[in-house]
């Protein structure tokens, strides 16, 4: 038994799957390289910049010739597939629109973008800075190239860092003018101490120093600070009288008499005795002036002739200028 065929018709005969289609693909288009540096300049901002900032980025690259179709969806998978390259994001899907800030931009964002490129930027152009404080356009503009930023914006920060320094410098300067000058405060009014002795003229001092110690004039050597008088002492000084020092004046060895001047020395030796007297009986022993002190007194005179210090002057010293008051008041 013979199979039976069908017969085709000739229109249905040739078979269209093999056959290629007539459609082609429009090609893709490619953003140019304006619109590459505009998404640079966005991911060099922020790696997730929020959506404001990206719609105002996308206005500008649709701006651009023949950009028009360019979209939000394209601009983050853009974004997207840079994160991934830089290691901020993973490979396992599509993120097209994650907002994850590290920081808020700063004025430095703003005045030079290119810092954002690297880290320790700023530290490294105060170093420079610091040693090149006057540093000309040109060898700025050699830091920029070094440091691999904007010549702008290096020019930039370096005029902000010379303002802020002058400003700085410059109210420094009147602070320091206008600071008053330190006084030592001002001494309130004071008592000064009673002088010990009165005032007595030169000529009666030296001829009183003769009369009473072989040895220098006492006046000069001034009143010693320790020990210090006692209150007794000093309330017997104060009630003394005042001294009338005419009397004490010596007479004029050229034109005076012989018998003027046996008087005025009369008057030292009556002076003297009486000195002697109260201190032999004891009179001024509370002051320190025993009877013993006239052995040794008598003793010391004996040695003058020799030039030999006496027990005395070893002793007591040359006496004080108390002692001339005593005197001069016994007279």
């Amino acid at each position: 038994m013979e199979p039976q065929w069908t017969t085709l018709e000739e229109s249905t005969s040739i078979s269209q799957v093999g056959e290629p289609s007539s459609s082609k693909r429009a090609p893709q288009k490619r953003l140019p390289a304006a619109g590459k540096t505009l998404v640079n300049e966005l991911y060099a901002l922020h790696p997730y910049p929020p959506t404001e900032l990206k719609e105002t980025y996308l206005k500008r690259i649709r701006a651009l010739p023949g950009c028009d179709y360019y979209t939000l969806d394209k601009l983050n998978l853009l974004l997207y597939s840079r994160r991934v390259r830089s290691g901020l994001a993973g490979n396992g899907g599509r993120q097209l629109d994650v907002h994850q800030p590290t920081r808020q931009t700063t004025s430095d964002d703003i005045l030079y973008p290119s810092f954002r490129k690297q880290t320790g930027v700023v530290s490294k152009l105060e170093v420079l800075i610091s040693e090149k404080p006057r540093a000309n356009d040109t060898l700025i503009k050699i830091w920029a190239k070094r440091l691999q930023l904007e010549e702008d914006d290096v020019l930039t920060w370096v005029e902000a860092w010379r303002a802020e320094h002058e400003e700085a410098t410059s109210s420094v300067e009147p602070a320091r003018q206008s600071a008053p000058v330190a006084h030592l405060p001002t001494p309130g009014s004071s008592r000064s101490p009673e002088p010990l002795f009165v005032h007595i003229p030169v000529e009666a001092k030296q001829e009183l120093s003769a009369l009473l110690t072989p040895s220098e004039p006492f006046f000069e050597q001034g009143i010693p600070s320790k020990p210090s008088p006692t209150d007794e002492l000093r309330r017997f000084i104060r009630s003394l009288p005042t001294v009338d020092v005419q009397d004490l004046e010596p007479p004029d060895f050229e034109n005076g008499s012989i018998e003027d001047i046996n008087k005025w020395f009369d008057g030292h030796t009556e002076r003297m005795s009486m000195f002697l007297r109260h201190v032999e009986s004891g009179r001024y022993k509370r002051y320190g002036l025993k009877p013993s002190f006239l052995k040794t007194s008598r003793e010391s005179t004996k040695q003058e002739e020799t030039g030999a210090p006496s027990q005395f002057d070893q002793r007591i010293g040359p006496p004080s200028p108390n002692l001339v008051r005593i005197v001069r008041s016994d007279g």
